[in-house]
Order: structure tokens, then sequence, then C-alpha cells
């Protein structure tokens, strides 16, 4: 028997489904425990929906996953960096949000080390080689127009302001609002009727909620056929809408 997670940390795709989630509120922490495998609460599973609903909440993710490419780039770049500099430059090139307890805990896991010990003394000069100056640029830094993979997710880098959320976009979503000219909101997904990614043709980009692309996801609805995908774009806001109207 799965026992509660206190406090849980949502994922996003949990996020997602609870957003989307329109049956009877005494079924969420039901169907959430079928869907995702945790046992939470229907009273915790309910207030967090309204959250965010309301906006109180931002839908993140809680855990990086460290691909083999990241690992190498740490083991080859980390000796002679502190660990704030090694996260900042992997935000970098990664376009991921580490921050340098997550650079010292995979360090530790992987049996590597910046070799710098911070107990500086007083006028120390140790160290001053590996930071940049003001006004320097590090070798790490991408030209806006860069692409990048996170989590198994294509991103472009749109922009310089220093903020990741707004530097750099999901690539479909650049793509498809490039193809169109129509801006996507906050929780629209884009889905490809023949199942190539790459296929940006407007034709083949279809646009839904994120929450009803979960349970495309989950179901097996997305397929290589364009016609069957989009009898199952239908189908699945038939029976969104067809919820909204049990209750």
């Amino acid at each position: 028997m799965n026992k509660p997670r206190h406090p849980h940390m949502y994922t996003t795709e949990e996020n997602e489904w609870l957003i989307a989630y329109d049956g009877r509120e005494k079924d969420i922490s039901e169907e959430f425990l079928k869907s995702f495998g945790h046992s939470v609460s229907c009273s915790a599973l309910s207030h967090k929906k309204a959250r965010l609903v309301r906006g109180e909440d931002v839908i993140v993710l809680h855990r990086c996953t460290w691909t083999r490419e990241m690992e190498d780039y740490l083991r080859e770049n980390i000796c002679g960096v502190t660990y704030a500099e090694t996260a900042k430059r992997m935000n970098e090139v990664f376009g991921t949000t580490l921050n340098q307890s997550a650079i010292a805990h995979r360090a530790h896991v992987l049996g590597i080390s910046s070799g710098i010990d911070g107990r500086f003394k007083k006028g120390s000069e140790a160290g001053k080689a590996y930071r940049y100056r003001k006004g320097n640029i590090p070798y790490t830094k991408v030209d806006v127009g860069s692409v990048t993979y996170k989590n198994g997710k294509k991103y472009i880098k749109v922009s310089e302001t220093g903020d990741q959320a707004d530097d750099w976009v999901m690539y479909d979503r650049y793509m498809y609002e490039k193809a169109t000219g129509v801006k996507l909101g906050k929780w629209d997904t884009v889905v490809f009727l023949d199942g190539d990614s790459e296929n940006f043709s407007p034709d083949n980009m279809r646009v839904t909620k994120a929450g009803l692309y979960t349970g495309m996801k989950r179901r097996g609805e997305l397929t290589d056929v364009p016609e069957l995908t989009k009898a199952y774009l239908a189908l699945s806001l038939l029976r969104h809408e067809a919820k909204k109207k049990q209750k």
C-alpha cells in the first residue's frame, strides 16, 4: 500500500493534471493514485488545485533530471571552479535552474570535487583566478537563437534578460507561434498530428490544453496518423465538456 508523502512535491505533470481534473471531488485522491501511483488526501489535492487555479502556486519542476551529457560536463569543468559558478555555467549551457547545493550533491554522488577549499584566510588571493570580473562574458554564454535540451524537451533562447523563464521557451511553442502568428496561452500545448515533433507545418500542428494533452498521452492517443490523432483530440474535448455538464 502506498503511503502519503508529506509534504508532497508536485511535478509539472501532476500540477497540470490537477488543473485539468473535472471529476467529483471525492474521487480525486483515487484518480490521482491511479494516474501517478502516489497517495495524497482529497483535501490536500483539492486545496492544491484551488491554489493553482487562483495562480497562487507556480508550476515548477522540483527535481532536475541529470543526463549523461550534464554529468560529463560537470566532470570536465568542475576542477578549480566554485560550485556556485559551476551552477551558473551549467544553467547557461543546458537551460537548467541548478544551484550550488545541487552541484555539490551531484559532485559527491559522482565522487568528484572542485578542489577549492572554501575556508579562505583573510586577505587570501586563492580562487580569484577562477572568478569573472564585472563586465566579462563567460565562455559558456550562448547567443539568442541557440537551442538546448532539458528533461528531454527542446528549448530555444529568445531573449537576453537574464531570466531563464523569459529567455528560454519550448521550441514547439516558438515554431507554432512563428508559423501561425497566434500567441499561445500559458497552459496551451502543441500536438503534432503525424507524431513528428520536427514537422512544423501549420497543417501538422494543433493546440490543446496541457491537461487534455496529458490525458491523451496516458491513454496512448498520440499517434502518427494525422486523421486518427485529430479524432482523439475531438474525443478528449468531448470527454472534458461531458464531465463539466455532469457537475
